[in-house]
């Protein structure tokens, strides 16, 4: 069994509704003294052979996507152990997670797990206001249970605003059992939201909660681009399923595994995605994301200097429009349709 879990990317684990970011502040870092020839071969070599395990015995992929494992452990290994320092190994570690692709398969050093470089930080204050028209506009940076709290009490001061938008720029995502019930404010009923999937193949179907509920069931707009990850994306990818919300931006990140992170023989941590999320539509996520129904430019340098955000113009002009409403049959048939910098939809 994994020593931690905290590290949980689209989690579905017991114990998630544990509050993010209780750490308590980090104290100086203290390198470890130095080691002789002898004892840094003997270190590398258990910290490279526990990553070698790790992966083998828990990666989701039991085939690791037609990589030879063995073969990259043989070829890793010689330079791994030679590695003259903590960060040098470390450098050969991730080299050997990158031949299996895989955005989540990471080694933190030491210095790393002791700064919280690992562990999912939020890097914003949540932000709600009104927009003209009466809009309102939400922005969160994490799935966790403060920020369920806080979307809740948003959504209930707020429940007659005549449409939402939920800005999931820059969200890395968080944790699953918040993600369901997060998803329960937008709806009336459970709803399923994809399964996932282990390395023996089996699935599990995972569905949303009506847990403390504050129901909106007005227009709703999701902002998305490429750094929307993980269970941000997921809850874009479900409220765009069912058709709940439209979706404007850009493609997400496609970054959505359920990892655990397990410590390594000299204090650095080792992240493994150990189950796969397949969505609604019968596809994985994951190196595919969300692609938005309606796909804006990435703001120009000129929108920057002005202030301009040319996601969030897009959002209000769907939703000053009758057809904007959940549901509606023109946008559920149509393609992905593209906006240009001037907000003139197509037809």
């Amino acid at each position: 069994m994994p020593d931690t879990r905290h590290y949980l990317t689209t989690a579905w684990a017991a114990l998630s509704l544990l509050i993010a970011g209780c750490a308590t502040v980090p104290t100086e870092y203290h390198e470890p003294a130095s080691l002789g020839a002898a004892d840094r071969t003997a270190l590398n070599t258990r910290v490279f052979e526990r990553t070698c395990e790790l992966v083998n015995k828990k990666y989701f992929d039991a085939s690791f996507h037609g990589v030879d494992w063995s073969a990259m452990r043989a070829q890793y290994r010689p330079e791994a152990v030679a590695a003259p320092d903590e960060e040098s190994l470390y450098r050969v570690l991730n080299r050997l997670c990158a031949e299996l692709k895989e955005y989540h398969l990471q080694a933190f050093t030491p210095r790393q797990v002791h700064n919280g470089r690992f562990a999912q930080r939020e890097t914003y204050r949540p932000e709600s206001r009104e927009l003209p028209g009466g809009f309102r506009y939400l922005r969160f940076a994490s799935f966790n249970i403060g920020r369920f709290s806080w979307l809740s009490g948003e959504i209930k001061a707020n429940r007659s605003a005549p449409g939402f938008i939920v800005d999931l720029r820059h969200n890395p995502g968080g944790h699953g059992n918040t993600l369901a019930i997060m998803l329960g404010q937008f709806f009336p009923q459970r709803i399923d939201f994809g399964r996932l999937t282990n390395r023996d193949g089996e699935p599990t179907e995972k569905s949303g909660s009506s847990l403390w509920f504050a129901t909106y069931r007005g227009p709703l707009v999701v902002l998305t681009d490429g750094s929307t990850a993980s269970a941000a994306e997921i809850f874009a990818h479900v409220l765009q399923y069912y058709k709940r919300a439209t979706v404007v931006g850009r493609r997400t990140g496609g970054w959505v595994l359920l990892s655990f992170d397990y410590a390594l023989p000299d204090g650095g941590r080792l992240v493994v995605p150990e189950q796969d999320y397949v969505g609604l539509d019968g596809q994985r996520l994951e190196g595919r994301g969300v692609t938005p129904d309606v796909v804006v430019p990435a703001p120009s340098l000129a929108d920057l200097r002005a202030g301009r955000d040319p996601d969030l113009e897009a959002a209000l002009t769907l939703l000053r429009q009758p057809d904007s409403a959940p549901g509606n049959k023109r946008r559920a048939e149509s393609a992905p349709r593209s906006i240009d910098p001037q907000l003139n939809l197509p037809p």
